[in-house]
């Protein structure tokens, strides 16, 4: 048995089984802007309390040197833990190999498992604007593995963090509402989220050209309403027409993946 865990900038999960099948659950107790500290004694007791054969951490990006969750404050001003070894640290208390590597990259690695496809990018606006590019069934890491950390550059008097995040829909919508209600039933505001998700990142996706690209998180549960306007707003501004597809893995269920012999980094 394994267990993954993702550690997010508003909650944290963990789930113990495999990628295949695993029951998940909150991890009670964690807070993002909690003390490294208590992060350590939180998980130390959580992977004690299992017995894994193996860990796999998902966490914001970058993460670099290997182990290190490194986001400026700027990208997760949420978390007080900056430019820790998380892995080494758990490691030198546990017997279970830790493994720790950047959310979407982890997505990506269950992408690759669940889905035949070896050259795409990932998509994933959730408290922030995570994106991975898969070459040869690779995930590109590029210098410091930070290649697809997008999160500071500026994007319209904005950063892609900020424009782009979901939070972003509720900006956008005259009432105020959730994310997950202007999704629902709020299509002008909807559309124009969709707009500019499409614009800001489609010369991202030009530049690798991959034949599919993958929409996760909240936007991917909501495909039955956005997929047809996010698929016709890639097709007008891209110089070619990609799959546009919605994927159900996550951050969580791809960190199941981590440390495996024949992992695609």
């Amino acid at each position: 048995m394994k267990l993954a865990i993702d550690l997010g900038g508003t909650n944290a999960r963990v789930a113990k089984g495999t990628w295949a099948s695993h029951t998940s659950r909150d991890l009670k107790g964690y807070t993002s802007d909690m003390p490294y500290s208590e992060l350590v004694s939180l998980l130390l007791k959580t992977i004690k309390s299992v017995g894994p054969e193996r860990v796999g951490i998902s966490a914001p990006g970058p993460i670099y040197p290997p182990g290190v969750i490194s986001p400026s404050e700027a990208q997760s001003p949420n978390i007080r833990w900056h430019d820790e070894n998380i892995q080494a640290d758990l490691n030198q208390a546990l017997s279970p190999q830790v493994y720790v590597q950047r959310d979407v990259s982890c997505a990506a690695l269950g992408v690759l498992e669940a889905e035949d496809a070896a050259a795409f990018n990932i998509i994933y606006p959730g408290t922030g604007f995570g994106f991975a590019t898969v070459h040869d069934s690779t995930v590109m890491q590029g210098y410091n593995n930070t290649a697809g950390e997008l999160a500071e550059l500026d994007l319209e008097e904005s950063t892609y963090d900020k424009a782009l995040s979901l939070q972003r829909l509720t900006e956008l919508d005259n009432q105020n509402r959730s994310p997950e209600t202007v999704l629902q039933s709020a299509p002008t505001t909807r559309n124009k989220y969709m707009a500019l998700l499409a614009r800001a990142s489609a010369p991202l996706i030009a530049v690798t050209a991959p034949n599919t690209v993958f929409i996760g998180g909240h936007l991917a549960e909501a495909w039955r309403i956005i997929g047809g306007t996010l698929t016709s707003e890639y097709q007008r501004r891209l110089p070619y027409e990609p799959t546009v597809k919605e994927t159900a893995e996550t951050p969580l269920k791809g960190a199941f993946l981590l440390g495996d012999a024949n992992l695609h980094f």
